[in-house]
């Protein structure tokens, strides 16, 4: 009720830098093994934070991607698992078949996450009807939608469904526990 502004119609774009990921040489061994996280569609699951990855890098290969600010918002742009979100809490980088949404100090990084999962499946029929499904870089960013431009209610709005995420994590895990046991 406190919140009375309208929603304006803006492209993803608007929210932030948008950065398509890159793959270090693999032909480069030294790129690979360490401790840095190196997204692929394969880490992005249910859960909301990419918190360990399946490839590592080295800071050398690390060095070489497109590194992305912690909670950026990954979204799978290639292939069966287009259209899965997730956000990050470290500083990572990714493979070409992620673009990512460095939010810009106007949007709240919880509300741009909510909001690309929203769009996911909006996001998803537009891609092309080829063998692999795809979403470039320039359709992603065009894709419209509805925001408030009041930094407090992004945060209210994100802040709400992040919550919900932490319980439904919470929820998750006695439920794991209770399968094991069971």
């Amino acid at each position: 009720g406190e919140f009375t502004d309208a929603w304006e119609q803006r492209k993803v774009e608007d929210l932030g830098n948008i950065i398509t990921g890159s793959t270090p040489s693999t032909s480069d061994a030294t790129n690979y093994g360490g401790s840095y996280l190196f997204v692929s569609p394969a880490d992005i699951q249910d859960n909301r934070y990419v918190k360990n990855t399946i490839t590592k890098l080295t800071e050398k290969g690390f060095k070489k991607g497109r590194i992305l600010k912690e909670g950026s918002t990954l979204f799978v742009s290639i292939g069966s698992t287009i259209g899965k979100v997730a956000q990050i809490e470290e500083p990572a980088t990714t493979n070409q078949q992620i673009n990512a949404i460095e939010p810009s100090e106007k949007y709240n990084e919880d509300f741009v996450y909510s909001l690309m999962k929203y769009k996911a499946k909006e996001i998803r029929v537009l891609a092309a009807t080829q063998a692999v499904p795809i979403i470039n870089k320039k359709s992603f960013s065009e894709v419209d939608i509805m925001i408030p431009l009041d930094i407090q209610e992004q945060e209210k709005i994100g802040g709400y469904f992040k919550s919900i995420d932490n319980l439904i994590t919470l929820h998750q895990r006695k439920l794991d526990k209770m399968k094991n046991l069971k």
